[in-house]
Parts: structure tokens; sequence; C-alpha cells
């Protein structure tokens, strides 16, 4: 069957569009509402970004048990309808509270428990495509995978910064209820063939599936060595989109003036790098989508990849220091950023997408839920510490310094992952 007419697909498609919609919508706006309620605190800005990133990675081994055990469709609709709701409810009391403080901790509060359900939601979500794709097909489907969340990037990195500069917070929480409870309807539709395990969940059959999971990867040596050079390249790469773009357009571009400021904010700069790296994924996902997935060369494509965005980030810390921190030209480091955005944009695609279908296909279906979930919590397990530690280096020295870091350790995780044996196995 051809995936344009696969209803399951489609289904599946239409859901994860809307429900990351919303997503990119209202983060977009989240760390922005940080900085302006805590008077441009970085540090505040790392601990918030630390402890979302330590509840997503607990409650995704969580999801990863679940998703083995009970309807992945399910899980995905249930857990949307929950953020719906929680979004109308933080709507309703933002719109009681004026005071900056009572915001901060609210945004804090409903922070952690959309990222404590988003945990649940993320192994079933990523699980759920082989059930319902052929093989043969998973690499396309990947493939459209990316290149929807990549032109949903665009869209919804445009529509952020203006709503953004027009709406309240409260407004803002209200929309993106409304767009996940709008995902949540579609995934109810889903249907694959599940069968009911009879053994009920207990709480220590919990933690037994976790460790079957865990196992499971020590003895796939190519999934630990991906779970490990994964976990150091978002180490230093997630701290320079997360902890330093925010803070350079919350500081230097916001005090400064820079090219075409009276028709683009701070803030709207940020969705313009995020549109042009979604324009970079869109034409690698295009272009991936054109083959079949080749055993064996994922780990090529990593390699490629890797050297790419190590060059990327070189240019980066450079083009601060010598535009920026000596204040020779902030618009040549803001052109600098323009020109580097769609690369990062292919070179992330071209990552992801061979990654994850080799992922796919080597795992064993009945183990996928957790080795998804291992893997996430995997990919994700130092980048709390990594933002906390951002937050700590951007208060106490220039953001520069950061950049240079960030780099630097980036190199080291590329040669790892280059250069390890057992990645060649993907």
């Amino acid at each position: 069957m051809k995936l344009s007419k696969n209803r399951n697909f489609i289904l599946t498609a239409l859901g994860k569009f809307v429900s990351d919609f919303g997503n990119i919508v209202y983060n977009f706006a989240q760390s922005f509402y940080i900085l302006q309620f805590s008077d441009n605190n970085a540090l505040l800005q790392g601990v918030f970004l630390a402890v979302c990133g330590i509840v997503f990675g607990v409650t995704t081994l969580l999801g990863g048990v679940l998703s083995d055990r009970y309807n992945r469709a399910k899980i995905m609709y249930i857990c949307d309808f929950a953020k719906g709701g929680l979004f109308l409810l933080f709507a309703v009391a933002a719109a009681l509270i004026p005071e900056k403080s009572a915001l901060l901790v609210l945004v804090f509060v409903v922070g952690v428990i959309t990222n404590a359900i988003a945990g649940i939601f993320s192994p079933a979500g990523t699980s759920l495509l082989p059930m319902i794709v052929e093989k043969e097909q998973l690499q396309q489907a990947n493939s459209y995978f990316s290149l929807m969340t990549s032109s949903e990037s665009i869209v919804g990195a445009v529509v952020a910064a203006i709503l953004f500069q027009i709406l309240s917070l409260p407004l803002m929480a209200l929309g993106t209820g409304v767009v996940y409870i709008m995902s949540g309807i579609s995934e109810v539709f889903i249907r694959y063939d599940y069968v009911k395990k009879e053994e009920k969940l207990s709480f220590n059959g919990v933690f037994s599936d976790i460790g079957s999971g865990c196992s499971y990867i020590l003895r796939m040596k190519p999934l630990l060595a991906l779970i490990v050079a994964v976990l150091f390249v978002n180490f230093f790469l997630s701290p320079v989109f997360a902890n330093f773009l925010p803070f350079f357009v919350e500081t230097e571009m916001a005090s400064h003036p820079y090219f075409l400021k009276e028709l683009v904010s701070p803030e709207s700069f940020t969705s313009i790098v995020g549109i042009l790296e979604g324009i970079g994924m869109i034409v690698m996902s295009i272009i991936m989508s054109r083959y079949s997935f080749e055993e064996r060369n994922a780990h090529k494509r990593l390699r490629v990849s890797l050297v790419g965005l190590s060059m990327v980030l070189l240019a980066m810390a450079f083009g601060y220091h010598f535009c920026v921190r000596s204040g020779a030209s902030l618009n040549l480091f803001l052109l600098i950023l323009i020109v580097q955005s769609p690369i990062v944009g292919i070179l992330i695609a071209n990552t992801n997408i061979p990654t994850a279908t080799a992922v796919e296909v080597i795992t064993d279906p009945n183990m996928l839920g957790k080795v998804s979930a291992c893997l996430d919590v995997g990919a994700q397990a130092l980048v709390p510490l990594s933002s906390f530690l951002a937050g700590i280096v951007l208060n106490a020295f220039p953001a520069g310094t950061l950049l240079f870091i960030c780099a630097g350790g980036f190199i080291l995780a590329s040669l790892y992952a280059s250069f390890n044996k057992n990645l060649e196995g993907i």
C-alpha cells in the first residue's frame, strides 16, 4: 500500500503535525517569557530547561514501558488531550494573575507537567511508525515526517513570532491548548494490530521492563554506541540554540542597532533562523524520500554531518568573537547566522532520517518502545546539566565563551562518533 493511501499513516502524520505545531509556537514564546519575567536572568532560564529535561527523561522511561504494553495510539491521544486541558487551565490562571513573579512560577509548573506528559507520549509516537508502515517504506515515511516537521517549523516560527508580539500569555496558552485537543481527536481514529498483554503491569514490573530494555541495548552494541555518541553531541549542541540564541537576541540585538531593525524585531530574527533551518531540512528530506533505506549507510551520513556541524559551531564562535565581542559588526554576525541556518537543517536531516530508520530496522518490534525511550533518554540525559551549566557561563562570562566551549566539546564528541567501530553496524 502506498503511503498516500495508508489511512493510519495519514492520521498519525496529521496528529503529529498539529501537536508539533503547538509545541513550536509555545516553546518559542516560553524562553522569552522566562527572560522577560526574570529581567534576562540566564541562570534561571538554564535551571528551567534543566528541570524540564530531567522530568522528560524520567517519564520517557515509563513511557517506553507503557508503549510496549498498551495501545500506542491510545497513549498518544490521551497525552494530547491531557496537555490540551492543562493549557486551557493555564490560560485561565494566567489571565487572573497579574504579578510577574507569580506568572514565572506558573510557567515553570506548566513546563514541568507538560514535559512529564511529553515523556510518556514520545516513545509511543516513535515506536508506532513501524507498526503501520511496511519495512521498505520506513525511510520514505521518516523522510515525510522530517519534511512535515521542517515545513511546520517554518510556518510555526513565523506564526510564533507574530503571536508573541500581539498576544498575551493567556491567549498564547489558550491557542496551544486548542491545538493539542485537535491533535488528540485525529489520533483517536488510528488503528493497528495491537495485541493486549495478559500480564498486568505492577510497580516492580515497570523497573523490570526498563531493565530488560537496557539489557537489550547493552547486547546491541550499535545501539549502545549510538546513545553514547548522541549523548555528548547533544550536550554541546543544545546550549547553542536553547541558551545562547535567546540570550543573544534579548541582550545584544535588543540593545544595539542592526539592519532592518524597523522591520524585524529581535524575536522575529529568531524565527528567521528557524525558518532557514527548516528550509534546509525540507531540501534534504525531499532528497532522502526518493531513496530506500541502505543498511550501514547511516554511520557514513552521521560522520559527514558531524564534521559539517563542527565547522558551523567554530564559525559561529569566531564570528561572535570578532564581530560582536570586538564591536566590529553586529550585522556581519547576523549574516553568519543566516547563512549557517539552512546548512544546519541539511546536516541534521542528513543524520536523523537514516539513523531513525536504522534503529527501527534492527530493533525487535516487541522492544521498540523501550529502546526508543532509552534512546530518547540517552540523547537527552546530559542536556539538563548542559542547560544549567550554560546558564552559569552566560551569567559569569561573555556569551562567546559558551560558543567556544560548545564548539570544542562538539569536535571531541564528533571524533568519537566518527571512528567508533560499533556504529558501523547502523
